[in-house]
């Protein structure tokens, strides 16, 4: 837990230089990094969370997305915009790399990739990026080196002029390939014509699905099958509920009047962040009003080991096809998707323009653990004077890499989807 608050605030833990050994530059600095990718991911959270649509009484539905996948799709991106143009600068201040040298960015995107490339993260981290190029249009072959050394991607050529239904099939056929059929449609395929423009462009295709095993492992006997979760203090619905009691990392922010825990995945390289507000109804809300990298570093601060009774839905979540044109949009990024502004000069002498960046993503969390997990006291729960930590209304959660100090996943959960073994 310590590791993580060091990463976002800058503090203790290791050499200066925070990191291990990159690209051409040699030594990258991961601790600062991960600060910038953090504060991205917060301005990411909050254009998502202002543009995803309410239900018919106004509140606000499910969201889930990966920073690292969508900040590494465009540091692709940004890998091939012209030096010092208006694309370059836009990129690279929405992604909070303004004090990087060009070289430091993509050697720091090359660290992070080799870190998840662990043998660790084979069976539990699927990570999917894509770039697919109009058919015949001239690519460097300087620009496809690079991004082959610094991301290990392709730029794949498809013809959505003539043919944009095939193409969406394969996109979507290389993405069944890339996720072992977790991340199944990443296009529309019944929408073909809309989602891809017949013109001369540049699609980007990510995602991340994620599937691990808890340190502390919660009891399948223990899961309360009709638990039940407030959707507003008037609005409930019954839920399978988990139940374990642990001892793990929780605290608390007067300030954003919310608690804190942390669920550690096996090995504790991965954690499970969840920021659950005091209000039921308007929690949510104030929560994202105040969600700055300070606020957020404040609340990881307070975190300390307590043995705690905890109630967690047993809950699956698959975020739909995310365009996020819109959403970029919001911050800052406007050139790239301009046919007329776009400087995507070291990608191709030819005039190209992003048309798209898709994003989707696939959540599980349910009682696995590992068999040799920490087990002892789950036949003891809710002794007097113990705490309790009870998911039972809307709450944020992050999904927290330690080896590399990135965000992997961002949520809020206000309507938990059942998932019934």
């Amino acid at each position: 837990m310590h590791q993580a608050v060091n990463s976002v605030t800058g503090s203790g833990g290791g050499s200066s230089g925070g990191g291990s050994s990159g690209g051409a530059s040699g030594v990258v600095d991961l601790q600062r990094f991960s600060r910038s990718h953090f504060a991205f991911s917060l301005d990411l959270y909050s254009a998502l969370a202002g543009q995803s649509p309410a239900n018919s009484e106004g509140e606000a539905g499910n969201l889930l997305f990966s920073p690292y996948s969508v900040s590494t799709a465009l540091s692709m991106i940004f890998l091939g915009a012209g030096a010092g143009s208006t694309t370059s600068l836009q990129l690279r201040s929405a992604l909070h790399l303004n004090n990087f040298s060009f070289s430091d960015v993509h050697d720091s995107y090359k660290t992070v990739i080799n870190k998840l490339s662990d043998p660790y993260y084979a069976e539990i981290l699927v990570t999917m990026n894509g770039i697919f190029q109009q058919e015949g249009i001239f690519v460097s072959e300087k620009y496809k080196r690079a991004l082959e050394e610094f991301y290990n991607v392709q730029i794949q050529p498809m013809d959505f002029v003539r043919h944009p239904q095939l193409a969406v099939d394969n996109i979507n056929s290389w993405a069944r390939n890339f996720t072992k059929q977790k991340i199944s449609h990443s296009l529309r395929k019944t929408a073909a014509p809309a989602s891809v423009h017949q013109e001369l462009g540049i699609t980007l295709a990510n995602g991340l699905a994620f599937r691990s095993h808890w340190l502390f492992r919660f009891d399948p006997a223990s899961t309360f099958d009709k638990g039940l979760f407030y959707t507003t203090s008037k609005k409930r619905f019954e839920i399978p509920m988990m139940v374990g009691r642990f001892k793990i990392p929780v605290g608390y922010s007067s300030d954003l009047e919310c608690r804190i825990a942390e669920l550690p995945f096996s090995s504790r390289r991965v954690s499970f962040f969840i920021i659950l507000p005091d209000d039921v109804d308007r929690g949510i809300t104030k929560l994202e009003a105040n969600m700055t990298s300070d606020n957020i570093k404040a609340l990881f601060s307070t975190l300390k080991d307590e043995t705690v009774n905890i109630r967690l839905p047993r809950f699956r979540l698959e975020q739909q096809e995310i365009e996020l044109t819109k959403t970029l949009a919001a911050l800052g990024i406007h050139d790239v998707f301009d046919n007329e502004e776009a400087d995507l000069s070291g990608i191709s002498s030819e005039k190209l323009h992003l048309n798209h960046v898709i994003h989707k993503t696939f959540l599980e969390v349910e009682e696995d653990g590992m068999a040799e997990s920490t087990t002892s006291g789950l036949n003891r729960l809710g002794a007097f004077g113990e705490k309790y930590f009870e998911v039972d209304h809307p709450f944020i959660f992050f999904l927290w890499d330690y080896h590399s100090g990135i965000l992997l996943f961002i949520g809020r959960i206000t309507t938990p989807e059942p998932w019934i073994n």
